[in-house]
């Protein structure tokens, strides 16, 4: 699973690295089963689809955290580090992964 820390618009109280400095990353040394899970905010999701690519991973699938507040109803602030209502995720593969993921 990877949460990028990509330099966007906002200004984060962590170090960011730039899009070139991410997209070489040897990820292929961390993972021997080859199933990736990219957190991505919309302003960043070309980028996270030409990291797959990159990488010669497959993208599979999408899913989206909806933020909610205590009551139940969905989060539409805008503060400092809740500025979206929902966050995506990519789901990529490389290679047979079939024996470890559930087909439904």
């Amino acid at each position: 699973m990877m949460d990028l820390a990509l330099r966007i618009k906002q200004d984060f109280p962590y170090p960011t690295f730039f899009d070139q400095q991410l997209f070489y990353m040897s990820i292929n040394l961390v993972q021997e089963r080859r199933i990736l899970i990219i957190w991505v905010v919309n302003q960043k999701r070309d980028f996270a689809q030409k990291f797959i690519k990159m990488h010669e991973y497959e993208e599979a699938d999408e899913s989206m955290w909806l933020k909610l507040t205590k009551p139940g109803k969905i989060h539409c602030g805008l503060e400092f580090y809740t500025a979206h209502c929902f966050e995506k995720f990519i789901i990529a593969k490389k290679g047979k992964v079939d024996d470890k993921v559930s087909q439904s």
